[in-house]
């Protein structure tokens, strides 16, 4: 994708900025359990300062990413990354492209709404809404699954967020039990009550 605008510089500036940084984190968050959180921190604090610069290889080798392949060879060899971060690549590449995807997924909401009438809340933007869900929670049914007790909008404020599983999984068991609304589940997560409540019973004498 990138030989077409220019060479890998390209992929080495996209990968440059914070909004990348946090994208491909977040995807390898919720779909690489061996991803190395720290060191994804670490290039986070740094993204945005003139010194810092990262390819795809630095990239895999630091953080153990299976988001991307990084090939040498003169035949096969270069950049490849899996189709969730190759679209975002390419709507930071072509304005054209990034147009494409958000009409295919208006045009598949409209799909949606005139095979499913009486359904409400097929808008484009919970359609991808409904997508980041389905990546964080792969184990079975969703229905079955303690999430499926919050509202909504307590759902997308969690995917916004709260990156790390098992941190999830804390404050959907606190809002649960505790009948938090979205304003107090935001101001606990702001506030990192799951490190704090950590902290506090570490505290306690042995």
């Amino acid at each position: 994708m990138a030989k077409k605008f220019g060479d890998d510089v390209l992929i080495y500036s996209w990968m440059r900025n914070r909004n990348t940084l946090e994208f491909i984190g977040i995807w390898e968050q919720l779909h690489n359990p061996d991803f190395k959180g720290l060191e994804f921190e670490t290039f986070r604090n740094q993204a945005g300062l003139n010194s810092f610069s990262l390819t795809p290889r630095k990239w895999i080798e630091a953080t153990g990413a299976i988001g991307f392949q990084s090939r040498a060879g003169r035949y096969g060899g270069g950049t490849y990354a899996h189709k969730d971060i190759a679209f975002e690549f390419g709507s930071w590449l072509s304005p054209e492209f990034k147009l494409y995807l958000i009409k295919e997924f208006q045009r598949l909401a409209a799909d949606l709404r005139k095979a499913f009438p009486g359904m409400e809340g097929l808008s484009s933007r919970n359609l991808l809404s409904m997508k980041l869900l389905a990546a964080a929670f792969p184990e079975g049914e969703i229905a079955k699954q303690p999430v499926s007790q919050l509202p909504w909008g307590h759902i997308i404020r969690l995917l916004q967020m709260v990156k790390e599983s098992a941190a999830r999984d804390f404050y959907i068991q606190q809002t649960i039990t505790q009948g938090w609304s979205r304003s107090i589940l935001e101001i606990q997560i702001e506030q990192q009550l799951q490190l704090r409540l950590g902290q506090a019973q570490n505290n306690f004498p042995r």
